[in-house]
């Protein structure tokens, strides 16, 4: 029998899939034909899985955002093969990147300095760059998308990023982008090879 854990694992990785499969937001009769549920059953899920920052809904209750993968624009903009998303956070636009394996370009603002930062990856993998990545560590959070995700940034220097958690006061650890993106590679690989 499935547990409610393990259906709201499946929902989050048929949204992202479907959403990185069309561009366009994903109804829940979608979402239950994918996971082979009963839709009332996936729009309880859904609700849930949105009360925790795991996906992101439109006003008619489509799912547009899901695992950090956004059809509507964000801070972060993520470019798959010349196709045009959004992200959540800066991790979860180069470990979708590394994950899939493909060239594309990560485009984002420091947060300090407000200029513009821009990582290329080709085949899953970043390009030199001086950019990294500012991993929040938050003890505890309610919401992955409100709370945790506005704290990861993509920050065009190791100075930068170090400044900005200590003015906003937000603990943390500095990343280059390559070993973000390889830690990203693990957490998003079982969405897109579809072993979730």
């Amino acid at each position: 029998m499935m547990e409610v854990g393990d259906l709201d694992r499946l929902v989050e990785a048929a949204a992202f899939r479907e959403l990185l499969r069309t561009r366009s937001p994903v109804a829940t009769g979608t979402l239950a034909a994918v996971v082979g549920v009963d839709e009332a059953a996936v729009r309880r899920t859904v609700g849930t899985v949105a009360a925790a920052g795991h996906v992101r809904l439109s006003e008619d209750g489509d799912v547009v955002g899901a695992a950090g993968l956004s059809v509507v624009p964000s801070r972060h903009l993520l470019t798959i093969e010349g196709l045009q998303f959004w992200t959540w956070c800066a991790w979860d636009a180069v470990g979708i990147l590394a994950a899939l394996g493909a060239s594309g370009l990560v485009q984002s603002r420091d947060p300090r300095s407000g200029r513009p930062v821009e990582v290329a990856f080709r085949g899953g993998r970043p390009g030199a760059t001086p950019a990294v990545i500012f991993m929040a560590e938050l003890e505890t959070f309610t919401s992955a998308h409100d709370e945790w995700c506005p704290l990861v940034n993509l920050f065009e220097s190791e100075t930068s990023a170090q400044e900005w958690g200590a003015a906003t006061g937000t603990a943390g650890s500095v990343l280059t982008v390559a070993e973000a993106a390889s830690r990203g590679a693990m957490r998003w690989a079982p969405l897109v090879d579809g072993s979730l």
